[in-house]
């Protein structure tokens, strides 16, 4: 039986919660020097996660989890050649394969994504609902994937105030760009079009023609430019899965709550 929840239930948002810090400590088990980083990344999750149920809520349905779920695990599986290309070891690179990546859509319309580290993405509703395909989507949740994967999610919660309830991290236009290229890499070697995911990878920062970041002044120009170049890397020719019935049907049921 599918449900929508504006609210989850106390216990689904407990289970949540155990469910982050312990895949997490399952991850670090593998790599002691990251066991007391990702032990606090997952404790600063859980505790995020918590909040934003309270504040907000979240979007909770059976088709929707399994798109998130088939999405994700296609991406997960591409980043040992795409860690390759970016010179990662083979510790750090089989270490992010098997990190338990999470996505969580937030009832908000505004057009968002953020990464809040220990494998846990939350994108909003909103940017859901304005994501062009499937590949759109994809290249939503690889960009947040790859903020976690360069070590900006962590260095933005060791910034964060102490007793934040939601650390907002500020990354560098560098950090973006770098986030930019390796999503680029992670959609190709999972078998994405590059072309239909682009538009996907600013699409934040645009609402009604506005801004909704408060951003300096080009970096959106500079990141898709950026975005282009990498994308004239790869041959113009190559196939790749655009969208879906399922991506379909999940906006379908969307638009119908």
């Amino acid at each position: 039986m599918c449900h929508s929840h504006k609210k989850l239930s106390v216990q689904f948002a407990d289970a949540v919660r155990y469910l982050v810090l312990f895949s997490a400590f399952t991850a670090a088990a593998s790599c002691a020097s990251s066991q007391a980083s990702l032990g606090r990344q997952a404790e600063a999750s859980a505790n995020t996660l918590a909040w934003l149920n309270e504040h907000h809520g979240f979007v909770h349905f059976i088709s929707l989890e399994r798109l998130l779920g088939r999405v994700t695990a296609q991406l997960s599986g591409s980043i040992f050649r795409a860690a390759l290309e970016r010179k990662f070891d083979r510790g750090s690179t089989e270490y992010f394969r098997s990190f338990p990546w999470q996505v969580f859509v937030l009832e908000e319309e505004t057009p968002n994504a953020f990464s809040l580290g220990a494998g846990v993405i939350v994108i909003t509703r909103g940017m859901l609902e304005r994501a062009s395909s499937e590949a759109a989507l994809a290249a939503v949740i690889a960009h947040e994937m790859s903020h976690q994967m360069l070590g900006h999610t962590a260095e933005a919660l060791d910034a964060a105030a102490p007793g934040e309830p939601v650390p907002h991290g500020h990354y560098s236009l560098e950090q973006e760009i770098a986030a930019d290229t390796l999503s680029i890499k992670m959609l190709h070697v999972a078998g994405y079009s590059l072309n239909s995911s682009a538009e996907a990878l600013t699409i934040d920062y645009r609402i009604a023609g506005t801004d909704v970041s408060p951003v300096p002044p080009r970096w959106l120009e500079l990141r898709m430019a950026n975005i282009a170049q990498e994308i004239r890397t790869y041959p113009p020719h190559l196939p790749g899965l655009t969208s879906s019935r399922e991506f379909a049907y999940v906006q379908q049921r969307l638009a119908g709550l």
